[in-house]
């Protein structure tokens, strides 16, 4: 199943808000740090968390919402103790749901899906900054 280039865009509207609102802040994100130019959702460094986050990796990014109770994945792998552990799709619903990462099911092509998450970050971060400058 292919996921529509409306619904990334859903997706990265809500991580974009996430990453403005306070909550964002307080945990350590910048929205304003995002460039449109070199975002590359496929890259731990160059994605929306990695440009976003105090320490610059999406990795540590994860690490830090990990630690504050959101339902992500660790690099380790470990699963977030509130979760079903059976059921891995809950795992990364969470940052699926919020532009952060592409998977199988959004496409059978990751890098594809990667790309599109990419081209919808881009136009999302033009979009809410045009209406931030209102």
């Amino acid at each position: 199943m292919t996921v529509s280039y409306d619904v990334l865009v859903e997706r990265a509207t809500r991580g974009y808000r996430f990453l403005a609102s306070d909550e964002g802040k307080r945990l350590g994100f910048d929205v304003n740090l995002l460039n449109p130019d070199t975002i590359d959702l496929s890259s731990a460094c160059c994605c929306a968390l990695g440009q976003t986050y105090e320490m610059g990796s999406y990795w540590n990014a994860i690490e830090r919402l990990a630690y504050e109770g959101y339902p992500v994945v660790t690099q380790d792998g470990a699963w977030d103790v509130e979760l079903d552990r059976d059921n891995r799709s809950l795992v990364y619903a969470w940052e699926r749901q919020h532009g952060f990462i592409a998977t199988r099911g959004d496409n059978p092509s990751p890098l594809r899906s990667f790309a599109q998450l990419t081209d919808a970050w881009r136009e999302v971060i033009k979009r809410e900054r045009d209406l931030e400058a209102v």
